[in-house]
C-alpha cells in the first residue's frame, strides 16, 4: 500500500514538472534563483496534494496549478517588497566580492543611505498610505485591503499608486 502511494506521488510530481519548469525559468529577477522558485513551486504542489477536497468540484489540476501559481507570486511579491530591500542586495558567499571582502565604510554608507530612504518614505507617506502599504507588503490583496480597512477597492489602488510616485520622487 505504501509502494501505491509514493509511486502514485512521483507520477503524480513527474506530471507537474514541465509546468514547473517552465513557471520557474518565465520569471526573471535578481536576487533569487529559478531553484528557489521551483522550490516554491514544489512545496505548493505538496500542500495542493495534502489539501485538496473534490468535494468542492473543482479539479486537482486546476487546484493545483492555482496552488503553485499564488505561492510563486507570493514568493515574489514578498521577495520585492520594500522590507527585504536590504536582502536582496546580498552578496552570496559565493560571489567573487565576497572573497574580496567588503569595504565596511561602503557597508555602513548603504545602511545610512537605506535609513534615511526609509525614514523620508515614512515622512511623505499619510497614515492611511502607511496601512496600505503594510497590509500591501505583507502580502494582502487589494480586495483584503479594502475590506480590512473599511474602504473600497479603487480607494486602495489609489492609495498605491500615490505610494508608488512618491517612492519614484524620493528613489530618483
Amino acid at each position: 500500500m505504501a509502494e501505491d502511494i509514493s509511486l502514485n506521488l512521483d507520477e503524480l510530481i513527474s506530471q507537474y514538472i514541465p509546468y514547473i519548469e517552465k513557471k520557474a525559468a518565465a520569471i526573471k529577477t535578481d536576487g533569487f534563483s529559478a531553484d528557489d522558485l521551483r522550490q516554491e513551486a514544489y512545496i505548493a504542489l505538496f500542500d495542493a496534494m495534502k489539501s485538496y477536497s473534490s468535494e468542492k468540484g473543482h479539479s486537482f489540476k486546476s487546484f493545483a496549478l492555482t496552488c503553485i501559481n499564488n505561492r510563486i507570486i507570493s514568493f515574489v511579491r514578498q521577495f520585492r517588497s520594500l522590507k527585504n530591500l536590504p536582502l536582496s542586495n546580498f552578496a552570496s558567499l559565493e560571489s567573487e566580492d565576497a572573497v574580496d571582502g567588503s569595504d565596511p565604510e561602503r557597508i555602513v554608507s548603504e545602511k545610512e543611505d537605506m535609513a534615511a530612504l526609509q525614514n523620508k518614505l515614512a515622512d511623505s507617506l499619510s497614515a492611511n498610505e502607511k496601512k496600505v502599504l503594510s497590509l500591501y507588503l505583507n502580502g494582502d490583496s487589494i480586495k483584503e485591503i479594502s475590506v480590512s480597512l473599511g474602504v473600497n477597492e479603487k480607494s486602495v489602488q489609489n492609495s498605491l499608486y500615490r505610494i508608488r510616485q512618491k517612492i519614484k520622487a524620493i528613489v530618483c
